[in-house]
This record gives C-alpha cells, sequence and structure tokens, in this order.
C-alpha cells in the first residue's frame, strides 16, 4: 500500500513538473515564419532584430511586430538610411535625451519605407521610431482597424510613461 503513494506521488511531481517546464519553455518562432524584415537584418552587424508574432495591442488586436535595435552608431545610420528618418536638430534632441521617451508613428509602404501609404492600402505598415533608444519597431498589420489600434497604442505609450 505504501509503494503505490510513493509511485503516484512521484507521478503527481513529475506531472507538475512537466507542467512548469511546458510553462517557462522559450516560445520561439521558426525563421521561415519571421518577416522578410527580420530576416534582413536578422544578422546584420550593430544591429539586434527581433520578431514577436501576434504581438497583444488590446483587448481585440494583435499584430506581428518586427523590433530593430542599433546596438553602435552604425547600426543606427543604417537604420536610419533604410527607413529615411530624419536628422534631429541639437536642441530637440537635448531635449529629448531630457525627457521622457518619444516614440514617433507614421504609415509607410512595407515595399519601400521611404515612401508614405495609404491608409486603404494592402501594403501599409506603421513604423514606430524611438530615437532616444535608437529602435524601430515594425507593426505588420492588415487592415485600417488594426492601424487604429497601433496609432493609438503609440501615442498611448509615448504619452502615459513614468517619471
Amino acid at each position: 500500500m505504501k509503494k503505490s503513494w510513493y509511485l503516484t506521488a512521484i507521478a503527481c511531481i513529475l506531472l507538475v513538473g512537466c507542467g512548469f517546464c511546458v510553462l517557462l519553455w522559450p516560445r520561439t518562432v521558426p525563421f521561415s515564419q519571421c518577416s522578410d524584415l527580420y530576416k534582413k537584418y536578422a544578422k546584420a552587424d550593430g544591429i539586434n532584430a527581433s520578431f514577436v508574432m501576434d504581438y497583444r495591442i488590446n483587448d481585440s488586436v494583435s499584430v506581428d511586430v518586427t523590433l530593430l535595435e542599433a546596438t553602435d552608431s552604425n547600426g543606427w545610420k543604417t537604420l536610419k538610411r533604410d527607413f529615411c528618418l530624419p536628422n534631429l536638430n541639437q536642441d530637440f534632441q537635448r531635449r529629448n535625451n531630457i525627457k521622457k521617451e518619444r516614440i514617433f508613428s507614421r504609415s509607410v509602404n512595407k515595399k519601400n519605407y521611404c515612401e508614405p501609404a495609404d491608409e486603404a492600402s494592402p501594403d501599409c505598415e506603421i513604423i514606430a521610431i524611438s530615437f532616444s533608444k535608437c529602435q524601430i519597431s515594425i507593426f505588420h498589420i492588415s487592415n485600417p482597424k488594426e492601424k487604429h489600434a497601433v496609432l493609438y497604442y503609440n501615442f498611448e505609450k509615448s504619452i502615459n510613461q513614468k517619471k
């Protein structure tokens, strides 16, 4: 009788342990399912690239996001060139570095990130730029509802920061 209790206890412990392993196991997206943009920058020098599938924007909207972060000045120059980011004047940069992080968002054409995109276009994506962190987030949207949700999310993120 004692032996069966030990076996039951061991089985329960193994079951709970396996459950924790499943919950804590890192979830990675296969390279083939990542965005083309992620694939382009995945091995680029001076840039950390990440891809998040189904990133939750709000209760009803989830979108795929590619995050590009420059790790050095050459990486930031590359991102600024590839996404046609403006050079900020020194006064604005000084104020931007002192105060809260600002997130700038715009609609772009996913075939050419330098061109603005029409809201109804299926080739529209949203890029969010953090000059202070040298980061660009590309939200891969598929409809105007997602566009509105992403723009609102970035606006809220920019203005509702803790001091």
